[in-house]
């Protein structure tokens, strides 16, 4: 199953997996719900992982889970569940505070929520904990979101210092310029 993974079939994996939960010494296995639900992200099925995470984050042993509670902020950006999405990322910054990824699902969440000075101090956290191109890009986002396209641009600059060829930093400095408009409006290209 791994190989099949590895190699780049995620419907075959997901069949497999989908058998192997099935039996009823499986069912019950974390690991192989897990599993499945990458796999549906694979596939563009992330309304389909949410089911399963939330399944996975609704038991007592979920409710530790980290990796799973960030999946379960990811595919909730994704299928614009922006309440689940804050919520599970909450989670994750409670289960851990010192990793970036917690603070930055919630600043994505917080600025499609509109609330654009809680998204700034969630995602400047991020900053303190790990200043690299794309937190520093989100955080231009924000800023050009709520007006300050002075610090957007310095933002996106600071981004591009630490990685030159980092995309979206580009494509959002290049749509600040007069007479462009924005590519993309988050970090996951939606």
């Amino acid at each position: 199953m791994r190989r099949r993974r590895a190699s780049g079939e995620p419907g075959q994996a997901d069949s497999t997996l989908q058998r192997l939960l099935n039996r009823p010494d499986m069912r019950d296995r974390r690991d192989l719900k897990f599993l499945r639900a990458n796999c549906l992200v694979q596939l563009d099925r992330p309304a389909d992982a949410r089911t399963i995470l939330v399944d996975l984050t609704s038991t007592d042993e979920g409710a530790n889970d980290t990796a799973a509670w960030a999946l379960l902020a990811k595919v909730s950006l994704d299928v614009n569940d922006i309440s689940r999405a804050r919520t599970a990322a909450g989670r994750v910054v409670a289960l851990a505070p010192t990793s970036p990824e917690g603070h930055v699902l919630r600043a994505l969440a917080l600025r499609r929520q509109g609330d654009l000075a809680a998204a700034q101090a969630s995602i400047e956290r991020a900053i303190l904990i790990k200043p690299d191109a794309q937190n520093l890009t989100i955080l231009g986002m924000i800023l050009a979101d709520a007006g300050n396209t002075d610090a957007a641009a310095r933002a996106y600059a600071k981004a591009l210092e630490i990685e030159p060829n980092y995309e979206l930093a580009q494509r959002m400095q290049l749509a600040m310029q007069p007479g462009t408009a924005p590519a993309v409006t988050d970090a996951q290209g939606q």
